[in-house]
């Protein structure tokens, strides 16, 4: 057991989660590949000791006399009592052996259901900066032993207080990096699940940035293309950093430009990126930048990306509109209340409005609002994802907020467009509806053209959901709906699925490229995982059989063997295109969705529990099931673990014979450049390339 009270981080050792927690698990897994601070592990086995020879663990159990935790004696007991002898002996050896006894340490929390992929548990358990010595470096694992017992963090299960003992707490102990630029990634976007890496940053120490006190600049970096798509460069007046007293906010005089420009930020993005194909999810990464140098802090994986769920609203006759930045999804209308502090009280449905919504807000209070809005922050802050899991509206950086909002103004809040409505009079054109998001399980066969909009619809029961490239005024979509408007809800769908299909239809041109298209969707209809996956190898050999004739036309100087070169250039990315946007993100997500609705008989709950057990890997536990039901459920799981494999494999699988990625693209753009003639469109130069391939044309 001695043995197994640390584990180091440069050590190579593969931990469970169970010993070392979900933030101990992730960086064991990058110490080895990527720069992470020094340090090492005290594991749930230190924490087991110290519970049971304290006898707090005697305090966890409810008898019948009481019906509720003294979670504030569970504490006290935490904190005063002594930490294994062995275990202080070990530490001390360990600090040496990673030459960190003599520098700042940051001692964190590493539980067991911290940062998985269904809850993230962000700022809720305590994280200790700027320790030095023995005495306080005990102190501080007492301070974080502790932290496990609050209210808020058994609000994660919904108050029930057997929960409490799910909870084991490991510890991780770092050398503490102070870099000169802090910030926090998201290597996909959490709202729109856009292949784009979201970055924010600040001057300094990453807690302001994720306690929300300070604004970040924020970036967009396009996964697929490689390149800084857009920087948002926020001047920092405060920074946070280390004093004596420990953490403090200074004034800042340094400008943020002065370390990040777009090569280091590409830089940053390309991390990402690397982490997410080890870990095989999109992942929330803090890190810090000392000397030009990148460390990777934590990651975890990302708890809402993927949602199913989406909320549709049209605002009318507002006296104000605020603006600020999406940071949740939805809509909600309600009267506002100011809260200054999180021991505040707030009437249950309140649009909670506030300058920053730090850690410390307690859970049970976020709970009763129906949405929220900051002064400040950004939205990879600890709050706006604790918003984002609890599905919240929420909208931050919305300036003065405080003092252009009062107590019982009556507001809509957008968290899907960052926009605040203010006015007695405002009112929804449809009421707020929490509806599938056919955006993401989207099945091209189903849309049809919206007259003369250059846009595409699909139709459902008590849904429209159109497709542009831009918003189109409702008076132009009901005009052009040919009286089908009538009760019905509009969702705009994302620019980049347009644009997939407008390709899509392009490509169904192409023979070729038509019998393939039709085999992915049989393939993702058929719900078997054996002809998913030998159809998923078909388009891999396909796309190596294209790019060889790509080769060979690449080097003609004639405008025909460009065209040629070009075509199966478009052919092979098309491959990975149709498994890994139609099939795996479409097709096959509508073929799971629809079986699990017969299943769970239309219970939307259900559905999205499943599926977020089913993505995170965790056992899905339901004890009304039938046996049919439960037969069933295990061939969804057989058939998502083969749309699941090809879905994280496929990238790396189809850059690597040059079918996708910077090189597939600056190949692309090369021909279309050289075949393009004055004012003639990208996609005019792909049709013809592609007529080359239709014996009518020739």
């Amino acid at each position: 057991m001695i043995q197994e009270m640390h584990i180091n981080l440069n050590s190579g050792a593969k931990a469970p989660i169970d010993l070392v927690g979900g933030k101990g698990s992730s960086l064991l897994k990058l110490s080895s590949k990527f720069m992470v601070p020094k340090g090492f592990i005290i594991t749930t086995f230190a924490f087991d000791a110290f519970i049971q020879e304290n006898g707090i663990n005697k305090l966890l159990i409810i008898d019948d006399k009481s019906t509720h935790l003294n979670l504030g004696k569970v504490r006290s007991r935490c904190k005063t009592s002594k930490l294994p002898k062995v275990l202080l002996r070990d530490i001390k050896k360990l600090l040496k052996e990673n030459g960190i006894s003599n520098v700042p340490l940051i001692i964190r929390s590493s539980a067991t259901i911290e940062d998985s992929g269904k809850a993230s548990f962000a700022g809720r358990f305590r994280t200790v900066i700027n320790v030095k010595g023995m005495r306080n470096i005990e102190n501080a694992i007492k301070e974080v032993y502790a932290s496990a017992f609050t209210k808020d963090v058994l609000s994660y299960f919904n108050g029930i207080d057997k929960g409490i003992e799910r909870i084991k707490m490991a510890i991780v102990i770092q050398e503490l990096i102070i870099g000169e630029v802090s910030g926090v990634m998201f290597t996909r976007d959490p709202n729109t699940s856009d292949e784009k890496t979201l970055i924010e940053a600040v001057v300094g120490l990453n807690e302001g940035l994720v306690s929300g006190k300070i604004t970040p600049s924020k970036f967009v970096y396009d996964n697929n293309r490689y390149t800084v798509e857009n920087a948002e460069y926020i001047k920092q007046p405060n920074a946070f950093a280390i004093k004596k007293a420990g953490i403090r906010i200074i004034e800042n005089s340094r400008d943020i430009r002065d370390f990040l420009n777009s090569k280091k930020i590409k830089e940053i993005g390309q991390l990402g990126q690397k982490i997410a194909e080890i870990f095989g999810a999109p992942q929330d990464i803090e890190w810090t930048m000392s000397d030009g140098k990148i460390y990777i802090l934590q990651s975890r994986p990302i708890t809402t990306y993927k949602s199913i769920y989406v909320d549709q609203t049209q605002v009318s006759n507002a006296t104000d509109v605020f603006k600020g930045y999406a940071a949740s999804k939805g809509v909600a209308k309600g009267k506002v209340k100011l809260v200054k502090s999180p021991r505040d009280w707030i009437p249950k449905g309140s649009i909670l409005v506030a300058d920053v919504l730090e850690t410390d807000y307690p859970i049970d209070t976020i709970k009763k609002a129906s949405a929220i809005i900051t002064e400040d922050g950004g939205i990879l802050s600890h709050a706006a994802i604790v918003a984002r899991e609890l599905r919240i509206p929420c909208v931050i950086s919305v300036k003065n907020a405080m003092k252009s909002l009062k107590d019982g103004d009556y507001v809509v809040v957008d968290g899907s467009a960052g926009v605040v409505y203010k006015g007695e009079n405002s009112s929804m054109a449809f009421d707020t509806v929490r509806s599938i998001d056919y955006s993401f399980i989207y099945d091209f066969s189903r849309m049809s053209k919206l007259g003369g909009t250059g846009a595409y619809y699909e139709e459902f029961d008590k849904l429209i959901i159109y497709y542009a490239e831009k918003e189109i005024r409702t008076s132009e979509l009901e005009s052009n709906l040919k009286g089908g408007f009538k009760g019905k809800k509009i969702i705009f769908g994302s620019g980049p699925k347009y644009f997939i299909y407008k390709m899509f239809l392009l490509n169904n041109k192409d023979p070729e490229m038509y019998k393939l298209s039709i085999g992915a969707i049989k393939a993702s209809n058929s719900f078997n995982a054996k002809k998913f996956d030998s159809f998923s190898d078909i388009l891999l050999a396909e796309a190596e059989h294209y790019l060889e004739d790509s080769k060979k036309f690449s080097n003609n100087k004639t405008t025909t063997g460009k065209r040629k070169a070009l075509l199966n250039l478009m052919r092979a990315g098309w491959c990975y295109t149709l498994l890994n946007s139609i099939m795996c993100e479409g097709y096959a997500i509508t073929a799971i969705y629809k079986r699990l609705q017969y299943t769970f008989k239309g219970n939307e709950s259900e559905i999205l529990d499943f599926l977020s057990d089913l993505d995170s890997g965790e056992a899905y536990e339901n004890d009304k099931l039938g046996l049919r039901q439960k037969s069933r459920l295990e061939k969804v799981k057989e058939f998502y673990a083969a749309v699941r494999k090809w879905r994280l494999n496929s990238y790396p699988m189809f850059k690597d014979r040059g079918a996708t990625g910077e090189l597939y693209y600056k190949k692309l753009n090369k021909l279309i450049e050289e075949l393009s003639k004055p004012k003639e469109t990208m996609d005019k130069v792909r049709e013809e390339a592609i007529a080359f391939s239709n014996p009518k044309s020739n």
